[in-house]
């Protein structure tokens, strides 16, 4: 997994949603997203990542999906239990190089 904070920043800002188009760009990028997801209810949640270039999720300090590996688009999940209430939350989106 690249190591984010040991890189420096092209551009940093806010978003209203995970979107990589919000880069303007489709070669040679990585994005890491941190924020908190609301949960309504105490109950099991699962999270989906669909991506063709490596993708990973963090929930708190669990690391909950890892699909370094899968460049195939794919859909994958992970299941977890938690509680009503805000949780920290860090989608990352791997670099995609694209060799023309």
């Amino acid at each position: 997994m690249l190591d984010f904070d040991a890189l420096t920043s092209v551009a940093t800002g806010k978003v209203a949603g995970l979107d990589p188009g919000v880069t303007g760009e489709i070669n040679n990028l990585g994005i890491s997203y941190k924020g908190f997801i609301r949960i309504p209810a105490d109950g099991q949640y699962t999270f989906y990542l669909t991506d063709d270039c490596g993708a990973q999720l963090w929930l708190h300090e669990v690391h909950l999906i890892d699909d370094d590996f899968n460049h195939t688009g794919a859909e994958v999940s992970s299941t977890i239990l938690l509680k009503a209430g805000l949780h920290p939350t860090h989608p990352a989106v791997l670099p995609a190089w694209v060799w023309n």
